[in-house]
């Protein structure tokens, strides 16, 4: 199938993990300038808020704000001109970015999601699983997941998650070993905001 591809801004620095503002913009991280970036019609790419660190996945949550994973400032070689601690972040509509907890020693955020609480899901980087942190940063568990897991959704009730495989270190082998779990956790996602741009 081909259909036809808007290019919408280039030049950018490992950009990822794109949701939608209420308000139609679209929002995504830039890990190399430790930005999260808006595009908006008839302005383009701008910044949204300065994360410092490694900016590594974010989504809009039901309040409006937006949230990131932070993983601390390194993507292979690369490092990040202010190293943080590996965490999650919220940028306020206004731009102001707050600390909103910092997770266990040896847990890299990835991709997460919020639950219907507020409670956020993170996949963690090398450590097996996904933590759950409730909305005002207070550890609750740790969901145990085989291997590497790396982002994740709500289906009701259930949830899918992506994983690397059975690895320890990332190599330029790029072995095919990755698996798409379900998990039955009897806990009800987010109900997303689907939006539009105008």
């Amino acid at each position: 199938m081909q259909r036809p591809i808007e290019v919408m801004g280039e030049g950018l620095g490992h950009p990822e993990g794109p949701d939608m503002l209420p308000d139609g913009r679209v929002v995504f991280v830039e890990t190399y300038t430790s930005d999260v970036k808006v595009w908006e019609e008839g302005r383009g790419i701008s910044v949204y808020g300065y994360c410092g660190g490694g900016t590594n996945a974010c989504i809009v949550g039901s309040d409006g704000d937006v949230y990131v994973t932070q993983n601390g400032g390194t993507v292979g070689a690369w490092r990040a001109a202010d190293m943080v601690t590996p965490s999650i972040q919220r940028i306020r509509p206004d731009g102001t970015v707050e600390h909103v907890c910092t997770l266990p020693e040896g847990h890299v955020p990835d991709g997460f999601k919020l639950d219907a609480e507020g409670n956020y899901w993170i996949c963690v980087f090398m450590a097996g699983g996904l933590d759950v942190i409730a909305p005002d940063g207070t550890y609750l568990d740790f969901l145990e997941c085989p291997h590497v897991p790396l982002n994740c959704c709500f289906d009701g009730t259930d949830m899918w998650v992506t994983e690397f495989g059975d690895v320890t270190e990332v190599t330029a082998e790029a072995p095919m070993i990755g698996r798409l779990l379900r998990v039955d956790l009897g806990v009800q996602g987010m109900e997303p905001f689907r939006g539009s741009i105008a």
